[in-house]
């Protein structure tokens, strides 16, 4: 089974110096939540909200995004966008999508995600469920605030094989 020891750097770009990190979302953190209180949330809100959840071992955390935040992923998706034009790849962009596996009691929500090597496998499903069908091949997560390192072993244990976490400073590409 794989964890998030499994990521490695394959390249990094940071700022040797850290400066006050502005506020780009709202996160609330809590502990000792069960898989069935995060399935009736979910539930709950539905597919029609503005807020992610990401929950591992007991932890979930929901996140709102503020404009800095959704506009620093916009940015980098648009950067994706570009590389996968100019290299002419086949690319599904499918966004925030929910990603979980019941078996494993983990699930969570890239604030963006896309299938590249996979797209062929998905290109024609109206709905993509991750467990049954391939994870996304690749996640990009924007870090501002907080970093994203509770998410790394959920994206592992989903089989995700690469992320990308923008800092606001420089992209950071981690491999499974």
């Amino acid at each position: 089974m794989m964890n998030f020891s499994t990521f490695s750097r394959e390249q990094s770009a940071t700022a040797v110096v850290e400066k006050l990190r502005p506020l780009s979302e709202n996160r609330v953190l809590l502990h000792g939540v069960s898989w069935e209180t995060f399935e009736c949330l979910l539930a709950d809100v539905g597919d029609r909200r503005s807020t992610l959840f990401h929950y591992i071992n007991g932890t979930l955390e929901i996140l709102s995004s503020l404009s800095l935040h959704e506009g620093s992923n916009r940015f980098t998706e648009a950067l994706i966008g570009v590389f996968v034009e100019e290299l002419e790849i086949d690319m599904r962009r499918l966004g925030s999508l929910l990603m979980k596996i019941p078996e494993l009691k983990v699930g969570g929500e890239p604030d963006s995600c896309y299938y590249i090597k996979n797209e062929f496998a998905i290109r024609a499903q109206e709905n993509v469920v991750v467990g049954q069908d391939p994870p996304p091949d690749l996640v990009l997560e924007v870090d501002i605030t907080n970093p994203s390192d509770l998410y790394l072993p959920i994206y592992a244990l989903l089989g995700v094989p690469e992320v990308w976490r923008y800092d606001g400073y420089g992209l950071e590409f981690l491999a499974l």
